[in-house]
């Protein structure tokens, strides 16, 4: 009864209504033979746990302002949730979106994935969780029209993270593609480091995305910080805490190989390459013209 929805940008359209309730209050009443109950439910950042609890820290850590849940029921068939969480930026809703995305579609919003009974996207600043399990064919289309009736209602597009588009695209696995502000997403879905030695925070934003496969494998994460101050902090402090103190590329205790650079106020670290030229290769990709 939880997870998310994603959305892109635009300009010339107006912007969405500051309570989510009026936006999505044209949802229709029937679809697919299942009836809207007219008791919406709405959560803030302090009850949010007593909708999703163990899954709430996701959402508060890209800025979650509300959510409100309506409710879909037929007698013959289990019920339908529409969650839509208000995430405040467009940038913030894509990354709650990214955070589960195994494919990438374009069914609804800026980008649409549809799992096991559950349709997910984004769109502006707003993403999106229709939840239709345990799937049916009725309930599966009821979900399809359900996202694409919540997409309409959004006005406009957001934009995506800037960051992402220093992502090099050879490649590239689109799927893999995260964006967080909290040092804890750090290690999802991949191990990168203990605690937090790129000093990940509010006001820095990070990237992440996996290349190639098998052996000839790696992730790369680029870091973008406020300043060039404390990048090069970062700097140092990565190299001691990933790198063990090393100036280059390093082995790690898997057997794969680490390294970063720095490029002005902006990071990037490889890990789990399969040599020492794999990482200088990447690094050169991610960090033109940046320092080791």
């Amino acid at each position: 009864m939880n997870v998310a929805l994603w959305l892109f940008a635009g300009t010339a359209a107006p912007s969405a209504p500051a309570d989510v309730l009026l936006l999505f209050e044209r949802l229709p009443a029937t679809v697919e033979g299942f009836r809207r109950d007219p008791a919406a439910e709405r959560f803030g950042r302090d009850t949010l746990f007593e909708h999703i609890d163990g899954h709430a820290e996701l959402f508060l850590s890209f800025g979650f302002r509300e959510l409100l849940v309506l409710r879909y029921e037929r007698a013959d068939e289990a019920a339908i949730d529409v969650e839509i969480y208000d995430m405040g930026r467009s940038q913030d809703a894509f990354g709650v979106f990214a955070h589960g995305m195994e494919r990438v579609e374009r069914e609804a919003g800026q980008g649409s994935q549809y799992l096991s009974g559950m349709l997910t996207f984004w769109k502006d600043r707003f993403f999106v969780a229709v939840t239709a399990y345990p799937e049916s064919e009725p309930r599966k289309r009821a979900a399809y029209a359900l996202a694409r009736a919540a997409a309409r209602l959004i006005p406009r597009e957001g934009p995506r993270p800037s960051l992402l588009a220093r992502l090099p695209k050879p490649g590239l696995a689109p799927e893999s593609v995260r964006y967080f502000r909290h040092p804890v997403w750090l290690n999802s879905p991949y191990r990168v480091s203990d605690g937090n030695p790129l000093g990940i925070g509010p006001d820095t934003e990070a990237v992440l995305g996996r290349y190639g496969s098998g052996e000839g494998r790696h992730v790369l994460v680029l870091v973008e910080y406020p300043d060039e101050k404390r990048a090069k902090q970062a700097e140092a402090s990565a190299q001691e805490g990933i790198l063990d103190g090393q100036p280059g590329p390093v082995r790690r205790p898997d057997g794969r190989f680490a390294g970063l650079r720095r490029a002005g106020r902006r990071i990037a670290l490889i890990v789990d390459a399969p040599d020492e030229t794999s990482v200088r290769e990447a690094l050169a990709r991610a960090a033109p013209g940046g320092s080791r």
